[in-house]
């Protein structure tokens, strides 16, 4: 017994989604817990897992999909109502955090730690390109988390990157390990006196 949910345009970085799809995973009874949004690879991998296609086929990679599959209704109606209370403890943190700890944009976030040198970009593909490029030219390397960015634009934008001496990482960069610091997903290890650059940062 299948149940989507379509929430249009609400849109959550993947390290966000990741984790409400691992919580939600632990609803007893429950065999698939899937909260993506609708970019094509995902609708891919759902039709894969026998989702309904017809559904997602007008969904864009803005409109967040929850897929959940279980052998009764009342296990259906747990975890949405678990998704729910996710959502909501993610609305509450944010609230708490206060809006002076949540810029809007890049310039605000520049007006709070005006001494960073690095941005982490989590928007759309579509508009991931514009974002990387407006702070490669204030002078910031970028780790640039999006994924579905054409290549002509990644290309031009780490041309620009090395014309500026700057960092270009990604699209769909999800972990970096910078002098210690830590970006995205990443693992603990010691400092050494050897760097390594991979495809997959995490299978690196």
């Amino acid at each position: 017994m299948d149940r989507i949910m379509v929430r249009k345009d609400t849109y959550f970085d993947s390290v966000f989604l990741m984790s409400v799809s691992a919580e939600l995973s632990e609803t007893s009874g429950l065999q698939v817990g899937q909260v993506v949004l609708a970019t094509p690879a995902n609708k891919q991998l759902l039709d894969g897992q026998g989702f309904d296609p017809a559904v997602l086929d007008s969904l864009g990679p803005t409109d967040l999909v929850v897929a959940l599959r279980a052998d009764t209704a009342d296990v259906l109606d747990l975890a949405e109502q678990r998704f729910g209370e996710l959502l909501d403890r993610r609305t509450m943190r944010s609230s708490e955090q206060g809006v002076a700890e949540r810029p809007s944009g890049l310039e605000g976030a520049l007006c709070l730690f005006p001494d960073a040198n690095l941005v982490v970009i989590s928007v759309p593909g579509a508009y991931a390109a514009y974002e990387a490029r407006r702070a490669l030219h204030a002078g910031l390397h970028v780790m640039l988390f999006s994924d579905n960015v054409a290549i002509d634009d990644e290309i031009a934008l780490k041309r620009e990157a090395v014309d500026r001496g700057l960092l270009m990482m990604g699209p769909d960069c999800g972990t970096a390990i910078i002098n210690g610091a830590m970006l995205g997903f990443a693992n603990a290890v010691k400092l050494g006196n050897i760097g390594l650059v991979g495809a997959s940062g995490t299978g690196t």
